[in-house]
């Protein structure tokens, strides 16, 4: 990933958070029970309480990485700011462009 390339919603969801302070930007999305957090972002083009689909643009990496976290909603706890992080790899190994970043140069 280089500066300036395009984020996506990896999932159709719900923005609940979306917001930039002191070069600092943080998009999260609701999917039902599973929350994601995009950070290190410019250029958001999504706001607070929006529906996105899965593949919508976010907004832009501010460097060559991204973080993403996924969360599970904690159900006893019922409230997503004690959400539990989970291992987003079983969910992308499956995407194509997860596959297409780490397939050598020379099969791409």
């Amino acid at each position: 990933m280089k500066s300036g390339a395009t984020v996506r919603a990896t999932g159709d969801g719900v923005v609940v958070f979306s917001s930039s302070r002191d070069d600092v930007s943080l998009v999260v999305i609701d999917h039902g029970t599973i929350l994601t957090y995009y950070a290190y972002l410019s250029n958001l083009v999504v706001r607070t309480g929006q529906e996105v689909r899965r593949g919508d643009q976010i907004g832009e990496a501010t460097a060559p990485h991204l973080h993403y976290e996924m969360r599970i909603s904690s159900e006893e706890q019922n409230t997503k700011r004690s959400a539990i992080p989970l291992n987003p790899y079983r969910y992308l190994a499956n995407a194509s462009t997860f596959q297409l970043a780490h397939m050598p140069d020379s099969q791409k």
